[in-house]
């Protein structure tokens, strides 16, 4: 109510000041304004003349004297004179606004309450009346309350999967086989059919047929190729026939395979082929859930890698969604590697999809910086951080493909410099340095930046434009402790905090 009473009082305020400028130009009221002045002045001077006979008759009565009716006489005639000019002064505006139109006053004066209308129908169209305000501090609660009380793994998946049936879409991994694929295929199967002892091309038959996802055709293709070998056989077309017969057997096979497993447990090469053959059978949860295993298998062996397969593995299962146990996944993964580029990437694919689209930018801005240009998350971040820098409210522009962002000196870049001599050294990482610098300043980055521009400064000798960069970076990363954390590392190390 609020806010339509102050909203309500401005228009109002905007539509008076908009009418009296036409009011104060109307053809007509000006026009009459003028031809009263004209009236008040011509009474004027008939007073006036009517005071020079009184004083005449005075006069000739003896009631004044000459040389006091001689005064009085001069200083009505000087008041008849102001009378006169003022009279032919008004008449000019009256000539003036005579030929304004009175169609484009009468314009002028409706329109007021058309602007008015007009502006509160957009704001009811494309506004939100009656929504409160959202302070920022509001907003990074709501976005942290709804990512801790997120939907978990496997109510994410009993979505995507119901959804995928009523839009009749898959999950799976594999893309739809082209009609100029399935073609060759079919001219193979023709091919072997007049060659049918040929070991090569039923090996090629069966990769095809598997590839296809006719997974029988490909064990048949590849029983005769055992029977064409016999026991000149190897342990990988043996390997082959095994994995082949598993797949012909389709979902029924796999859940029994992992029911085995469950019961009775088994061995890191256990689990793993169980999830390759999940993946191909594109059952997507029987394929985390097995790399789960694989990774508590090996312990404190398992790697970064593995972390990001199983959070890469639930994500595809739940239809793109960044669950709390994908995002526990890859927080492993971080932790192992924290410079893992797929890690990164799906952190701030989930920090997008919990109203965190300003860390999901920093993230994406530095993998995109970072490259390679031909990275598999390239395309995807180049499709969606404008929309995200949109909504963080950067100002950000995506460069061209392929182009060199301006970046500071990485540790390969110091070490790079080392070779050269002192002046050319010096004007690189000046470069650099600056150029980190100026993007800093205009459209921030990421705490890993910061901290690279304080480092450089350091070796530069710098002292005070790192400590000033310090003083800056508190108050950025003030709320995020892991963030500042890595940023006091580098000052530390420049030496501008003990």
């Amino acid at each position: 109510m609020d806010f339509w009473i102050t909203a309500g009082a401005v228009a109002a305020l905007v539509g008076l000041t908009i009418a009296l400028g036409f009011l104060r130009a109307r053809p007509v009221a000006t026009a009459g304004r003028s031809a009263e002045g004209g009236q008040e002045v011509r009474a004027d001077l008939q007073v006036y003349r009517d005071q020079l006979r009184e004083v005449d008759r005075d006069r000739a009565r003896g009631v004044i004297a000459a040389a006091d009716a001689e005064r009085l006489k001069l200083e009505i005639s000087r008041r008849i004179l102001d009378a006169d000019r003022s009279d032919r002064g008004a008449a000019a505006p009256v000539a003036a606004d005579a030929g304004t139109p009175r169609f484009a006053w009468v314009a002028g004066l409706a329109s007021v309450p058309v602007i008015l209308g007009l502006a509160f129908w957009v704001y009811g169209a494309v506004g939100a009346p009656g929504y409160g305000d959202l302070p920022l501090a509001q907003r990074l609660e709501a976005a942290r309350e709804a990512r801790a009380n997120r939907v978990p793994q496997a109510v994410a998946e009993a979505e995507a999967s119901a959804r995928g049936r009523l839009e009749g879409e898959t999950r799976g991994m594999r893309p739809p086989a082209s009609d100029e694929d399935r073609e060759l295929v079919q001219r193979l199967r023709e091919a072997i059919a007049t060659r049918p002892d040929d070991v090569q091309g039923l090996r090629l038959l069966a990769v095809s047929e598997a590839a296809l996802g006719d997974f029988a055709a490909a064990r048949d293709a590849q029983r005769r190729v055992m029977a064409v070998l016999g026991d000149a056989a190897g342990v990988d077309d043996r390997q082959m026939l095994e994995d082949l017969e598993a797949l012909a057997g389709g979902h029924e096979r796999l859940a029994t395979e992992r029911a085995a497993l469950e019961e009775e447990g088994g061995d890191l090469a256990a689990y793993r082929a169980l999830v390759d053959r999940a993946i191909a059978l594109e059952d997507l949860p029987t394929a985390h859930w097995a790399q789960a295993r694989a990774i508590a298998a090996l312990g404190d062996a398992a790697t970064a890698d593995d972390y990001v397969g199983l959070a890469d593995l639930m994500i595809l299962s739940a239809g793109g969604y960044v669950s709390p146990e994908a995002e526990a996944a890859l927080e492993a993964a971080l932790r192992r590697e924290p410079r893992h580029a797929l890690a990164r990437y799906f952190t701030g694919l989930m920090m997008a999809q919990n109203d965190r689209p300003d860390l999901t930018f920093q993230l994406w801005r530095q993998l995109l910086e970072e490259g390679p240009a031909d990275a598999p998350w390239i395309p995807a971040i180049r499709s969606q951080i404008e929309f995200m820098a949109m909504r963080a409210g950067v100002n950000y522009t995506l460069p061209p493909a392929g182009a060199a962002p301006a970046r500071g000196p990485t540790a390969e870049d110091m070490a790079a410099a080392e070779e050269m001599d002192p002046e050319a050294r010096v004007a690189m990482i000046e470069g650099m340095v600056n150029a980190l610098a100026q993007r800093l300043a205009t459209d921030g980055g990421s705490a890993a930046d910061w901290a690279r521009l304080i480092a450089a400064y350091g070796v530069l000798g710098r002292d005070s434009d790192a400590r000033a960069v310090w003083t800056e970076a508190q108050a950025v990363f003030g709320a995020r402790a892991d963030a500042l954390a890595l940023i006091r590392e580098a000052a530390q190390q420049a030496g501008v905090v003990p």
